[in-house]
């Protein structure tokens, strides 16, 4: 598809996600172009820092209104119904209906000749199932990396709403002894209580018969 662009001489293959001054020299190419979109690296640092710091680098502005995602989709996925309904309100009727009534008029590769070249292509197939072992090849699968991450900027004291609030406590009640010193007071309370009463009621019975026998 890039070929296909009449202001292209060269097509550099394989191209690093993150552009480098030793690539711009490699290919000899003046400077590095993009959109004012800029993407960022996995640890979320510019992705053109470096030719921005060498001086290499230009940007253009995004054309509003104007999707590259929208261009490069109808090209490779040929989505038909995605670009219709917007696309036929530009068009004069009598357009729509030949496009509605005839619908290879709309790209000249049909779906089933992209299907067979990309599906019976053996080159595309082992690309495909090489990135394919490349991404799954993982010492961890992505909910350990979460897990990992999400501890480790809890530990360097980031994400404070995920912090367990038991690390703040004092030591007493991390070991919740104080509840156990509060628990431990009520059950000697009411163990003294009925130690206190029960003695009490002896001792008035015993009074009581004390009496009687004397009395006799």
């Amino acid at each position: 598809m890039v070929r296909a662009v009449k202001w292209v001489n060269e097509v550099v293959e394989a191209a690093p996600y993150v552009p480098t001054i030793e690539t711009l020299d490699k290919y000899n190419c003046d400077f590095c172009v993009h959109g004012d979109d800029i993407p960022l690296t996995p640890d979320g640092h510019d992705a053109y820092a470096e030719v921005k710091n060498g001086g290499r680098y230009k940007e253009c502005k995004r054309t509003a209104g104007v999707s590259t995602t929208d261009l490069v989709g109808r090209m490779l996925l040929l989505t038909k119904t995605h670009h219709d309904r917007k696309n036929e309100a530009q068009l004069p009727r009598d357009k729509v209906e030949e496009l509605r009534e005839n619908p290879q008029a709309r790209s000249p590769v049909s779906e089933s000749r992209l299907e067979s070249c990309l599906m019976g292509g053996m080159s595309y197939r082992e690309t495909a199932a090489r990135l394919s072992r490349l991404h799954r090849d993982q010492p961890q699968s992505p909910m350990e990396r979460a897990v990992w991450w999400i501890e480790h900027v809890i530990k360097h004291g980031g994400l404070p709403h995920l912090r367990a609030r038991a690390v703040e406590l004092p030591w007493y009640q991390y070991y919740l002894l104080d509840v156990a010193a509060f628990l431990l007071g009520i059950c000697s309370a009411v163990l003294g209580t009925l130690w206190y009463s029960c003695t009490f009621v002896c001792m008035k019975v015993c009074c009581k018969r004390g009496g009687k026998l004397k009395s006799q």
